[in-house]
């Protein structure tokens, strides 16, 4: 007779969602979080952030099916940027404590952004074709240079050297960059 096949198809990642340490949260890490993504999305996706403090990494890399109709939005759920706190973990050396490499219209709102170690290049990171990036609304800190030619970046952006490999139409607004080597 006949050979039945069968498929099980995974639905695209969508919709909105709360990291923390509360019953209510559907992810208790950013790290969590983003793993949810692995397997790309398929409409806006907009993770809000209870109270706390984060001492973890936030790395997007390569997240598939971001447009602007489909954008991925981090934001703090009480919309106290003081109230969330991403203090870092450890340093992996993938250049900064906020890695965004090669994913599209991110969106970080109303957060801050203080590692706890200084070892890190950067505590924010954009790189490889990640366009659309908006930083909001948020605090970004690092202890000052106080002598010397070094020390770690706030916010910064690198590129590719071929055509079109550039991280285009960064938006920075209402933000407050504080000590670091270079702000932006």
């Amino acid at each position: 007779n006949g050979t039945v096949a069968e498929r099980v198809i995974k639905s695209g990642f969508h919709g909105t969602y709360t990291i923390g340490a509360s019953t209510d949260a559907d992810y208790t890490t950013f790290t969590a979080a983003v793993a949810a993504m692995s397997g790309g999305i398929d409409g806006a996706v907009r993770f809000e952030v209870e109270d706390g403090q984060y001492a973890e990494n936030i790395e997007l890399t390569n997240i598939a099916g971001t447009s602007e109709a489909h954008n991925i939005t981090f934001t703090s759920k009480s919309g106290n940027r003081d109230a969330v706190v991403i203090k870092g973990n450890t340093n992996t050396g993938n250049g900064g404590m906020v890695l965004i490499d090669g994913t599209s219209f991110v969106t970080l709102e109303g957060m801050s952004f203080i590692p706890t170690s200084q070892s890190y290049a950067n505590v924010i990171l954009v790189r490889n074709e990640s366009r659309h990036f908006t930083l909001r609304d948020s605090y970004v800190k690092a202890e000052p240079v106080t002598s010397g030619y070094s020390g770690m970046n706030l916010v910064r952006t690198t590129s590719g050297s071929g055509d079109g490999m550039n991280n285009d139409y960064a938006t920075i607004e209402g933000n407050t960059l504080e000590g670091g080597y270079i702000s932006l």
